[in-house]
């Protein structure tokens, strides 16, 4: 709605500028204006440039202004500039706290950053101020469980699945969850279902063959099937970079399986990999060192 507001203000504005009617100053509002054309042709670093000059010209109106930023923290956090989205959004809170759009895109960045009780703050004052999307619910249910309180990651992460039954991402993690929690059969349930709703989804395959590689409870390890599994996971990610969980989940399982030396080069092959490292399950990088140093000295690792 913020947006829609906006964009009629300044389509309102560019036709009353030629004939200098008092309704708004033609500078600031025609760049924030050519800001925006500028991110519909892609041209981010003139989107930029332009909504930095509207902000700068003290001719919007607060609400504008608002509206104005919070395109501009849109462009930091498309280009992964995490740190200057986090400031930019700040911004925003600091003139107007209860600013739903900028709680919900401060809160996600902090998630990524790995500041998770940051994040648990901002997406939990966004849900009383707006309905929330099983994206979001899912968003606060991963901080949540990164920080072991399984209880509301589980409840918010129920709740995608009640919002969006199809969702299999909301199955996952909440498998992920149940897993993390010890109920391994619950877990395995939850794969199952997102394997129903999404059978080439790699990161399924993925989490499964973590549980029968990495579960802590015997009855519940196969080697071979978790290698199978994330062989499996490996064919069906076709990013030309990778999460590195999908090899290093496949070390676990060649380590399951007494393949230590495999075990040791896909681990390295996990810690090389230029993709996104937080990943699908949030996994610290210096774990990974860890993991490696078990496999070269002939251990299995476990959760």
């Amino acid at each position: 709605m913020n947006r829609i507001r906006i964009f009629a203000y300044w389509v309102l504005c560019s036709l009353f500028v030629s004939a200098s009617a008092p309704l708004c100053v033609a500078s600031g509002v025609d760049a924030a204006n050519a800001g925006m054309q500028a991110v519909k042709k892609g041209d981010k670093e003139k989107a930029k440039r332009l909504f930095k000059n509207a902000l700068k010209s003290n001719e919007l109106s607060k609400e504008n202004y608002i509206i104005v930023n919070n395109q501009l923290c849109e462009v930091f956090r498309s280009e992964s500039k995490n740190g200057e989205a986090v400031d930019c959004y700040s911004e925003t809170l600091y003139l107007s706290p209860d600013n739903a759009i900028a709680l919900l895109g401060r809160g996600t960045l902090y998630r990524h950053m790995g500041q998770y009780e940051n994040a648990v703050e901002d997406l939990t004052r966004y849900t009383t101020l707006a309905p929330g999307t099983p994206k979001d619910y899912i968003n606060r249910g991963l901080a949540f469980r990164v920080l072991k309180k399984y209880d509301p990651a589980i409840s918010d992460l129920s709740r995608a699945v009640r919002m969006r039954p199809g969702n299999e991402d909301a199955y996952i993690h909440r498998g992920v969850t149940y897993f993390e929690a010890g109920n391994y059969n619950i877990a395995l349930a939850d794969f199952k279902k997102a394997v129903k709703i999404a059978p080439k989804n790699p990161y399924v395959y993925q989490a499964m063959a973590w549980l029968y590689a990495a579960c802590p409870n015997s009855d519940f390890r196969d080697g071979v099937k978790a290698v199978e599994l994330a062989k499996h996971a490996l064919k069906l990610e076709h990013s030309d970079t990778p999460d590195p969980v999908f090899p290093a989940t496949l070390a676990a399982a060649y380590a399951e399986s007494g393949m230590y030396r495999k075990a040791v080069d896909s681990q390295k092959q996990a810690i090389a990999s230029k993709g996104h490292w937080a990943g699908f399950f949030d996994i610290p990088k210096e774990e990974f060192h860890r993991r490696l140093k078990l496999y070269e000295r002939g251990e299995t690792y476990r959760f």
